[in-house]
């Protein structure tokens, strides 16, 4: 195995000498990703993350008929979304970062906006919860509709895909649950 690790890391060195020199970026490193696949992995996995902590609150506490039950399942594939996205940083090299903590971005469900919603008893907090997650899930499906239009990386546009498909659907179905 050690053998293995010597004579592929002697191949690689390999290729770098008989390739022209790059200057070392950033993009040099993220393999396939462009900058816009990048940002848009960044904002949806805490987007994400914050999503699947009020769907966790929702499922808990709603009392409206149909949508604890739709948080649960939301919730698991919110999760797996969130899987997915951080797999896509892992793979090219990328540290996950929080650029955008502390920013009050359209559609992202901030600890202040899950502290109202906590505090929130019955209907009040059923309404809440679901005009939070309504607008997250309006904003997903715009980012991710950005990002098949914009992205450079097939893995990427089709995650966005993916996502836009799911959001658009989660959207129907609390619609049904609580209304319009």
């Amino acid at each position: 195995m050690r053998r293995l690790g010597c004579v592929a890391v002697l191949a690689v060195l390999a290729a770098a000498c008989a390739s022209p020199a790059r200057p070392a970026t950033r993009a040099a490193v993220t393999t396939s990703l462009g900058g816009t696949d990048v940002a848009w992995t960044q904002l949806m996995i805490p987007m994400t993350a914050q999503a699947v902590s009020l769907l966790g609150l929702t499922a808990a506490r709603a009392s409206s008929p149909g949508l604890p039950a739709l948080a649960t399942r939301l919730r698991s594939d919110y999760r797996a979304d969130l899987a997915r996205l951080r797999a896509v940083l892992s793979r090219a090299g990328i540290a996950e970062t929080h650029e955008h903590d502390g920013h009050d971005l359209p559609g992202m469900v901030t600890p202040a906006d899950l502290a109202a919603i906590g505090a929130g008893t019955g209907p009040g907090f059923d309404a809440l919860a679901a005009r939070h997650l309504r607008e997250e899930m309006e904003q997903s499906v715009r980012l991710a509709r950005s990002e098949q239009r914009s992205g450079h990386s097939p893995e990427c546009t089709a995650l966005a895909a993916s996502i836009e498909r799911a959001r658009g659907s989660a959207l129907a179905r609390l619609s049904a649950v609580i209304g319009p």
